[in-house]
């Protein structure tokens, strides 16, 4: 929702950072729960616990997201060094097969290796997964070997801890990167709605205690309080305030990029 009031003679206006703006959101939730908690709760406006609760799961949301950005990476540079031991552990297993298959090469395929077509050639696995399915193969055939015919190097031990390890990390950082996107979306839905209810405070809190005329005493909830920007109407700089088009709107789609900027009008109102 995005809140946009303007009055002519006023010379503040506020502004709401973006709602999927989170951190500043989250910001403006603190300095707003923070002040609000001086008063007894009596005293305390309406939706405070409303605020209060959102601004504790958004907290928990960007805690989680970090976490998973962090179990990502890790997982992502452990798949990198293992990646480079995988191939240097590929060389010795193609030197084994070739050597043991010299005379025909094609039997090399049954330990998991491809051959080019045209060259007959015993070519190396280059990605992660071809790493993964030669170890599988490799491990399958030996154990499928009499024991005193297997191959003594490379260990079977290691290239069945190599596989576990690859397919462990990579299963870790792809749990990290749904951790992190399903944070990312209930974070945005969070702070989408604790920023409603983060403006709507503001004009309860303006027509309770400001009788809905702007003062940098808002500020004390967190509110971003400024001058109004002049405009040159008149040659001078300076634009008369009774010059300023009021305007009051309410919008409950999605704030649009950048600052909203809000400033207040009060319609007159019939005397009691």
């Amino acid at each position: 929702m995005t809140i946009s009031v303007s009055k002519p003679n006023s010379s503040y206006l506020v502004r709401f950072p973006r709602s999927l703006d989170r951190p500043a959101v989250m910001e403006l939730g603190k300095k707003y729960v923070a002040y609000e908690q001086m008063f007894p709760p009596e005293q305390q406006v309406l939706y405070t616990p409303k605020i209060s609760g959102w601004l504790d799961e958004l907290v928990f949301q960007t805690d989680c997201k970090t976490e998973a950005e962090r179990e990502q990476l890790i997982a992502s540079n452990t798949l990198k060094q293992l990646d480079k031991k995988a191939r240097e552990l590929s060389r010795p297993m193609w030197k084994t097969v070739t050597l043991h298959c010299y005379d025909n090469l094609s039997m090399s395929t049954q330990w998991g290796f491809e051959m080019k077509a045209g060259t007959g050639n015993v070519i190396m696995p280059q990605t992660r997964d071809e790493h993964l399915v030669l170890f599988d193969a490799y491990i399958k055939k030996e154990e499928s070997r009499p024991e005193e015919e297997r191959f003594p190097k490379p260990p079977l031990a290691e290239i069945a801890s190599m596989a576990n390890a690859l397919r462990a990390n990579d299963a870790t950082r792809h749990m990290a990167q749904i951790k992190r996107e399903n944070s990312v979306e209930a974070g945005n839905a969070i702070a989408e709605d604790l920023s409603d209810y983060l403006q709507a405070a503001f004009v309860f809190i303006l027509a309770r205690d400001f009788k809905m005329k702007l003062s940098t005493q808002l500020q004390n909830w967190g509110y971003d309080i400024v001058l109004k920007r002049s405009k040159s109407s008149n040659g001078n700089g300076a634009t008369p305030a009774d010059e300023t088009e009021p305007e009051i709107a309410v919008n409950g789609s999605t704030p649009p990029v950048g600052e909203i900027e809000a400033d207040v009008e009060v319609g007159e109102q019939g005397s009691e």
